[in-house]
């Protein structure tokens, strides 16, 4: 019900009277919500700090085209300490790719660069690294319009108003490339049909051929994995525990424990052979992944 009062509120008072809405970022240190997708107006602001975050208060919309998602960061370190950025995955005809605005003044927010890549499908999802020096954007489309792997693009954004293309990479698997999110050195993907997938990022600054992808769990588990919308669609990772949750269109929710190693060689030698009880999701490491998943169909008592 709270919820529920509160997206009703955010509704009433969104200046283009649309209740759709493709995704929310949350600045948490600065206590703004934006909301993207679901219109045409870009991406609308929200302040919900104090006693706000139960009445949100609208500030109106930045940018000039449709956002399909988001990431907001208060910079607390170098030239623009303090200072609320927003990376927007722009989705235009004809002008997908990747916008930094300086959000700080909700009333006069700046657009410091746009980026795009070729060839360009549909500028999809973004997540920038702990450190603010790389910006990492999927695009949903090019796997279907261009019949080409998995990939993901990424950027040096140290330099906000001078971005610089760094290349992609890709795990040469053939389904599309969804929903990503970084933590602890680790991106983790939602692949729709190839399910979560893991790389490790943590050398990515000395280029993109030292990023590899080091644990997956098939969600979908079809045979082969094809260009198509279904199976892993949302992924998130636990601050505190490191569970892994992940929202498949078919399967429902998966919980995942993966054991990740701290550092991983950039040329990995084979590992021994795995006892046949331990699964091998990654034929180079070993990793241990916990399933909690609970159907529909199971009683709420489950026995132990």
């Amino acid at each position: 019900f709270f919820f529920a009062k509160v997206a009703a509120q955010i509704y009433a008072q969104d200046g283009e009277g649309t209740d759709k809405t493709h995704n929310v970022a949350i600045d948490t240190v600065s206590g703004y919500l934006y909301r993207v997708g679901g219109g045409s107006n870009a991406m609308r602001v929200y302040d919900i700090r104090g006693n706000k975050a139960t009445a949100p208060v609208y500030l109106g919309s930045i940018g000039d085209a449709y956002v399909h998602d988001a990431e907001v960061i208060t910079y607390i370190s170098g030239t623009y300490t303090g200072q609320q950025i927003a990376f927007m995955c722009r989705a235009k005809s004809g002008s997908h790719g990747l916008e930094i605005y300086n959000v700080t003044k909700k009333n006069d927010p700046k657009l410091l660069s746009f980026i795009t890549w070729d060839p360009v499908g549909y500028s999809h999802n973004v997540w920038v690294d702990e450190a603010t020096s790389l910006a990492y954007v999927s695009d949903e489309l090019d796997e279907r319009h261009f019949s080409i792997p998995t990939t993901t693009h990424v950027y040096d954004v140290s330099r906000l108003k001078n971005p610089q293309y760094l290349g992609s990479f890709t795990n040469g698997n053939s389904a599309i490339g969804h929903n990503h999110f970084i933590r602890n050195g680790f991106l983790y993907a939602a692949n729709y049909e190839s399910g979560a997938r893991v790389f490790d990022i943590s050398s990515a600054i000395s280029g993109v051929q030292n990023i590899v992808e080091v644990a997956y769990f098939d969600t979908y588990m079809n045979e082969k994995d094809q260009a198509n919308f279904q199976g892993a669609w949302g992924i998130y990772v636990m601050p505190r525990s490191g569970l892994v949750v992940v929202s498949d269109i078919q399967g429902g929710l998966f919980i995942l424990s993966a054991d990740l190693p701290s550092s991983l060689p950039l040329s990995p030698s084979p590992s021994p052979p795995l006892p046949p009880s331990t699964p091998q999701f990654c034929p180079s490491h070993w990793i241990r992944l916990d399933v909690s998943r609970l159907p529909p169909s199971l009683p709420p008592s489950l026995p132990p």
